[in-house]
């Protein structure tokens, strides 16, 4: 299995229980946390050639996101703004709002950061990460002399 550190920008008692759960080797589902942190929620699904990273962000479009590979780290990043026409509307109730988010993710050696892809469709942001080749034994020719 390929190693993904999570890095999140949170402080606390929040940070304290995520890297508890993590020195055992899982991450809690906490029902709500989008919500209280501005961060999308995110699959992880990995196979033998690649790791897929699949964020839930709906409502936002193609070009309000940025991914970036930096010092070994993928650093996925979007703001989400809804513009209202101050002229005509005003907000009776609001739950929905402008968002700014940022992930980072330590990648292992065995990601080929040349080979990566990010595909935007109905709501869900997917990063495909290929895995390197892994080095195949090679068998020499012993000859004659």
């Amino acid at each position: 299995m390929t190693k993904l550190m999570i890095n999140q920008n949170r402080n606390g008692l929040s940070r304290m229980i995520d890297e508890m759960f993590n020195d055992f080797g899982f991450a809690p589902t906490v029902a709500g946390r989008e919500t209280q942190t501005g961060q999308p929620r995110v699959n992880i699904i990995e196979n033998d050639e690649q790791v897929r990273l699949v964020f839930e962000v709906p409502g936002m479009k193609k070009d309000d996101f940025k991914v970036v590979i930096k010092d070994g780290n993928l650093i996925v990043s979007g703001e989400r703004k809804f513009e209202l026409n101050e002229e005509k509307d005003r907000y009776v109730h609001r739950e929905i709002g402008n968002a700014r988010f940022s992930r980072s993710f330590t990648l292992s050696d065995k990601i080929n950061t040349e080979s990566v892809t990010a595909d935007y469709n109905q709501g869900l942001l997917t990063i495909s990460l290929a895995k390197q080749e892994e080095a195949k034994p090679k068998e020499i020719e012993i000859s004659v002399g």
